[in-house]
């Protein structure tokens, strides 16, 4: 079991969602054939999710197996390795593309096996999907391994799994079982991470074979994905108090201020641009800092000031060791 959380980077144009560059947290499963491991890595991403505060209604599991593709095509469809990526990507494409149009583009490829294709990648379950399978499909371990995954997370009670045929994982080097967590709120209705089951990229590190299971989760689609649904946490300031300047009287005088009431164990910001005061006190709302106190010439000659809790309004009249000694007792 791995994981890591990298910064990494997309070579494509940024869009909602998808930024050049971006955090990610990356979870593999290496060593082991069984099912049981493609079901712990959804398992776990079903649990993040939920960590989140979803609930399950928000997102649906995806699920496929890449073996359906692999069978069909080595099986019962004489088309090229061209073809079977130009294929790939319509498959992967078909949500986006009007129905006319996909079964038009697969037709052109595969002529008078279209129809064959078209009733599997029409099945809306696995037991649908099994009887939809031609007779020229010689290996079905695939399926079994499907069937395996979904009963095994609905023994943990995971139930909001989606059997999608079309779900093709753009990446070549899947050669098993493939999911995407989808968002269902139609405001943002898409993909948030994925991940599957993959030999072939570790050959091209190693002489061996290294059964692997694992996805990807960028930082990004899911802070959408809390946006969304309103569950970002409320942002908590560190800051006590922000300093809010009303002339050049109370700009010198703010830094000695803060000095002291630092010391005393006051956090304390200053303000340090040209907006007017009030725009100050709107910043300091914004950060989430929970008082103000604005420091001009008078403030500054009396030692006296007025504290002022934004949440209430509430203000009392201080000097430094009140405010200190305020502070110490909250």
């Amino acid at each position: 079991r791995w994981y890591s959380i990298p910064n990494v980077f997309h070579y494509e144009r940024p869009q909602r969602g998808r930024l050049r560059e971006h955090w990610q947290l990356n979870v593999d499963m290496f060593g082991s054939e069984n099912v049981t491991a493609d079901v712990e890595i959804i398992s776990l991403s079903h649990d993040i999710m939920r960590e989140f505060g979803a609930k399950d209604a928000d997102f649906e599991i995806r699920l496929n197996h890449r073996g359906m593709f692999h069978t069909l095509f080595t099986d019962c469809l004489a088309i090229t390795n061209e073809e079977r990526r130009t294929l790939a990507m319509l498959i992967d494409r078909r949500a986006k593309m009007d129905e006319v149009g996909f079964k038009t583009a697969v037709s052109e490829i595969l002529k008078g096996s279209a129809d064959m294709l078209l009733s599997v990648l029409d099945a809306k379950t696995i037991e649908e999907l099994a009887e939809r399978m031609p007779e020229c499909v010689n290996d079905t371990k695939w399926l079994d391994e499907l069937r395996a995954i979904r009963d095994g997370l609905a023994a943990q009670g995971i139930t909001n799994i989606v059997f999608d045929p079309t779900l093709m994982r753009g990446f070549d080097y899947y050669t098993g079982m493939i999911f995407e967590i989808f968002d269902t709120d139609p405001q943002n209705n898409r993909s948030l991470f994925g991940g599957g089951r993959y030999v072939r990229l570790l050959e091209l590190f190693s002489d061996y074979k290294f059964p692997a299971v694992g996805f990807g989760m960028g930082d990004v689609t899911i802070s959408d994905f809390l946006e969304t649904h309103d569950l970002l946490p409320k942002r908590i300031s560190t800051t006590d108090l922000m300093l809010c300047v009303v002339d050049e009287k109370g700009r010198s005088a703010a830094p000695d201020l803060a000095r002291h009431l630092r010391a005393g164990g006051v956090r304390v910001a200053v303000y340090e641009g040209t907006k007017k005061v009030g725009d100050q006190i709107g910043i300091a709302s914004k950060k989430g800092i929970p008082f103000v106190v604005c420091i001009g010439e008078k403030e500054a000659a009396e030692g006296s000031y007025v504290l002022k809790e934004l949440a209430t309004g509430n203000e009392m009249t201080l000097d430094m060791a009140g405010i200190t000694a305020f502070f110490r007792t909250r």
